[in-house]
């Protein structure tokens, strides 16, 4: 991996299941796993403490990272070929497949005027891309964000991005099950819904906005079809705001939960 003049054009969201993904790909992205766990500063475990409400433990669980700098990895190290793969800096988010491989990766790079330019060096020209909130390796393939577990609560909560599945899983763990598709316009594949088959009842909540919307309006396709599969409202724009505003996240996820298991 080394630094490269040209950026290529960014891609941050995984491509849909379509093909089994190369052996080499997988490697090649738990070796970068690996370095950018390796490279968390405390100032990067600040941003996630005080911005995101994570802890050491809820981490490692998800085996967060952070990359310094701007890297552009020969694609055939990824089993692909043509433009080189871009690895930007900022925080590394793993997503795993039900076999324990890596299957996406997402970094949240410093955007001008964010909070995490506050913890690590601030975006600067050099970096491009001044919109691109999430960069990452081309080739990853879209998964339920989740941690593997042995059991499983009855009800599990699905949010519209990563941070706030972590999130729950920090403050919450006890009351639900926690996991994210992975973005508003992001579909459940078959294997996705079988798995959802396990639980009494699956809530959906997306961010309140535009994509949001859309987002819901899939979901309630999906609660004609399964009466288990329940869109419901944020709280504010997503669960991290609320959290940050002071929200009780708990008594807010508690409710729902108990909608759901001890219904009127």
């Amino acid at each position: 991996m080394g630094p490269h003049p040209t950026l290529p054009k960014p891609t941050s969201v995984p491509e849909p299941l379509v093909q089994p993904q190369p052996l080499e790909w997988h490697e090649r992205a738990a070796r970068f796993i690996s370095f950018a766990e390796g490279n968390l500063t405390d100032k990067v475990r600040e941003y996630l403490y005080n911005e995101r409400g994570l802890s050491d433990a809820t981490i490692r669980a998800f085996h967060l990272g952070y990359n310094p700098t701007n890297l552009y990895d020969d694609p055939k190290h990824w089993g692909l070929e043509g433009k080189k793969i871009w690895l930007p800096r900022g925080i590394v988010i793993p997503g795993f497949n039900s076999d324990g491989d890596v299957s996406y990766i997402k970094i949240r790079r410093p955007l001008p005027g964010d909070a995490l330019g506050r913890y690590i060096p601030a975006w600067n020209a050099r970096d491009g891309f001044p919109e691109t909130k999430f960069g990452g390796p081309r080739g990853g393939r879209s998964v339920l964000f989740r941690l593997p577990l042995m059991d499983h609560l009855p009800v599990l909560i699905l949010t519209e991005g990563e941070w706030d599945a972590m999130l729950m899983w920090e403050h919450c763990a006890d009351l639900c099950d926690a996991g994210t598709i992975g973005g508003a316009q992001s579909k459940f594949d078959l294997r996705d819904l079988a798995f959802l088959t396990r639980y009494l009842s699956v809530l959906v909540v997306h961010d309140d906005d535009q994509a949001g919307d859309e987002g819901r309006d899939y979901i309630s396709k999906l609660h004609a079809v399964s009466a288990r599969i329940i869109a419901i409202e944020p709280p504010a724009h997503d669960l991290t705001d609320f959290w940050n505003s002071g929200g009780d996240l708990r008594s807010w996820i508690a409710g729902h939960a108990n909608n759901v298991l001890l219904p009127k």
